[in-house]
């Protein structure tokens, strides 16, 4: 999540954008999305993340939705119906807002609950001093 909110912040004010993958509800896998990068790709990056057991769990933000991507072809639409997007807002004085919204029965966007780990096998922590 660090780098995520990293990335967010080094970009402002250009929007970032990319994809989140791995199993059940545990980012193992980050994927940044860059409005110049290539459409095949991407979808080859999904393809290997499914080859290797990798699931695509989220898009994330801090501009754009998942759906703004499907509509730029960078993803299958069936696969951002139900995709939750995690939405990175650098736009709070003093703070940065991290947010899950993932679509209900009624496809109602909602706020979910969102658990940080920092130290884990994604973005190890270097210096604990």
């Amino acid at each position: 999540m660090q780098q995520l909110l990293r990335q967010a912040l080094d970009e402002n004010p250009e929007p970032v954008r990319g994809l989140l993958g791995g199993r059940e509800h545990c980012v193992e896998s980050v994927l940044a999305v860059r409005p110049d990068d290539d459409t095949e790709q991407i979808r080859a990056a999904i393809r290997a993340w499914h080859a290797q057991g990798l699931h695509l769990l989220a898009a994330y933000s801090s501009g754009e939705t998942a759906r703004s991507m499907a509509a730029a072809g960078i993803l299958p639409g069936g696969e951002t119906a139900e995709l939750p997007q995690l939405i990175i807002n650098t736009d709070t004085l003093g703070r940065i807002e991290a947010i899950l919204f993932a679509c209900d029965t009624n496809g109602t966007p909602r706020a979910c609950m969102l658990e940080m780990q920092e130290d884990g096998g994604l973005y190890p922590l270097r210096d604990r001093g």
